[in-house]
């Protein structure tokens, strides 16, 4: 929804309106998951529409797109890429629009799934591993790369053009060696280095995953169009020329009432944000490293409660927002 509100397509409640480029309204009839979907697969289709989200995610000086035509992919195949990764991450909205049951049992008995996948929940792999995996691509990366995950968006997309035969060069190594003396060093190891986390978050939030009632792949993807949309976000307010004095207005209250901080004025850029977040999931990682013997799922629970920055993921969106 917040995707296509940058795009001028106001998702709201049974009725919906697309706005031209002249301004002219259109309406749209729907369930809210229902007009979501449709509306963004067809938006998605549309000729330079999905590209504009690799432009949108910028690694150094040179957007995901960039990057891309520095190994030979051409436009229309780069329009390719975002589709997929649209049509893949946002899938659950597909689900859940044509099953009204199961979306109920997700939303309203979230705690009490009735007919659970057979599998036994590991309270580590389970419950730890995906929550320390988010909030490790969502960390601030350094002033040339927003978050550690657009990195890795970067290596994901390079690796589908090599992988598809879309790029120039015939062996992986080719295409990453090719980047080195266009890349800052630091940068072009950091992109070399295997990234666990991503490595983790790509394959929970694979389109295989979907038809599971697992909460996991339902929450990698939703974190992976979390970052297309803020992406698009910072994108737009960039180009509107809007500055983070003329949003106070918004941004004050919403942190205010989430707890994010005492006052709006007890941080200097939102990426401090981040901080309490590093010094809790340290402690409960340390904490859990200390269990002896078997570990229980109401243990962990309590480990993983004693700090709420490991679950306010709306922290994230402040950093991404391109005010900082």
């Amino acid at each position: 929804m917040s995707l296509l509100a940058t795009e001028g397509i106001g998702i709201f409640n049974y009725r919906h309106i697309a706005l031209s480029e002249r301004l002219d309204p259109t309406d749209y009839e729907g369930s809210t998951h229902k007009a979501t979907w449709l509306l963004l697969s067809a938006w998605s289709k549309e000729a330079d529409r999905a590209a504009r989200l690799l432009e949108a995610i910028l690694v150094g000086s040179k957007s995901l797109s960039e990057w891309l035509e520095l190994v030979g992919v051409i436009k229309p195949a780069r329009q390719l890429f975002a589709r997929d990764w649209l049509e893949a991450w946002s899938i659950d909205l597909n689900i859940f629009s044509s099953d009204t049951k199961r979306r109920n049992e997700m939303s309203y008995r979230p705690t009490g799934i009735s007919k659970p996948t057979p599998h036994k929940l590991d309270p580590i792999s389970d419950l730890v591993a995906p929550l320390f995996h988010s909030w490790a691509v969502l960390e601030p990366f350094s002033n040339s790369v927003s978050v550690a995950l657009d990195l890795a968006l970067l290596r994901q997309a390079l690796w589908l053009a090599f992988d598809r035969g879309l790029c120039k060069y015939e062996k992986w190594e080719e295409v990453l060696d090719s980047l080195e003396e266009v890349m800052p060093e630091m940068l072009f190891l950091a992109l070399n280095a295997q990234d666990e986390s991503a490595d983790a978050l790509f394959a929970a939030a694979m389109i295989e995953q979907a038809p599971s009632n697992r909460a996991t792949p339902i929450l990698a993807r939703a974190l992976l169009m979390l970052r297309l949309s803020s992406a698009s976000t910072a994108s737009l307010v960039t180009a509107s020329g809007v500055t983070k004095l003329d949003v106070r207005f918004w941004w004050s209250l919403y942190g205010s009432n989430l707890g994010l901080w005492e006052t709006p004025d007890s941080l200097e850029v939102f990426s401090d944000l981040w901080n309490e977040v590093a010094e809790a999931k340290d402690e409960a990682d340390f904490r859990i490293s200390a269990i002896t013997g078997e570990a229980s799922v109401r243990r962990i629970g309590e480990i993983l409660s004693r700090d709420i920055s490991l679950t306010q993921f709306s922290r994230a969106p402040m950093w991404l927002l391109g005010f900082d």
